[in-house]
């Protein structure tokens, strides 16, 4: 609470934040908590790839992705404009990355109060390095199957974007 963190409960559906208790009326905090609200804002980024160019097809990614979408905005409060949707073949290497870095990391539009969330529906490998440490990777809808350290986007490629946020 002293360091500005707001701290909630799951009732009945949804997240009820608990005030702070010495949080000043104008700190924004205690506005945010009067309002029921955990986040500021909300945005997703959410991935659904039935369709590999080399990899197997799958059958259920795109759907769960959708249905991800649908919830995102139906049950959790993320506003339609807030939902970036990549399936098939729109989710690119490329593109994905384009939209993490640009939408999600956005300084003038993320902040730090905000809910950022990615979704993946898709296939994932593990590579094993020389030092013995295995790196996941999700794979895009254009990844070949033999280089995934060029193809495909590693876990801590993904941690670099998720300490650009705000």
């Amino acid at each position: 609470v002293a360091d500005g963190y707001r701290f909630a409960t799951w009732r009945d559906g949804k997240f009820v934040v608990n005030a702070p208790k010495r949080a000043a009326p104008d700190d924004g905090i205690a506005a945010a908590a009067a309002g029921d609200t955990l986040y500021r804002e909300s945005y997703a980024l959410v991935i659904g790839i039935d369709k590999y160019a080399r990899w197997p097809g799958l059958h259920h990614a795109v759907l769960d992705g959708k249905a991800m979408e649908q919830a995102l905005v139906t049950r959790f409060g993320f506003k339609p404009e807030n939902v970036t949707a990549l399936y098939d073949g729109d989710a690119t290497r490329a593109n994905i990355l384009r939209t993490l870095n640009d939408k999600l990391t956005d300084s003038k539009r993320v902040k730090r109060d905000d809910r950022v969330l990615v979704f993946f529906a898709g296939h994932g490998s593990t590579r094993k390095l020389a030092s013995g440490r295995d790196v996941g990777y999700i794979i895009p809808v254009d990844a070949s199957l033999d280089d995934l350290a060029a193809d495909a986007i590693s876990m801590p490629q993904l941690q670099e974007v998720a300490e650009a946020l705000s």
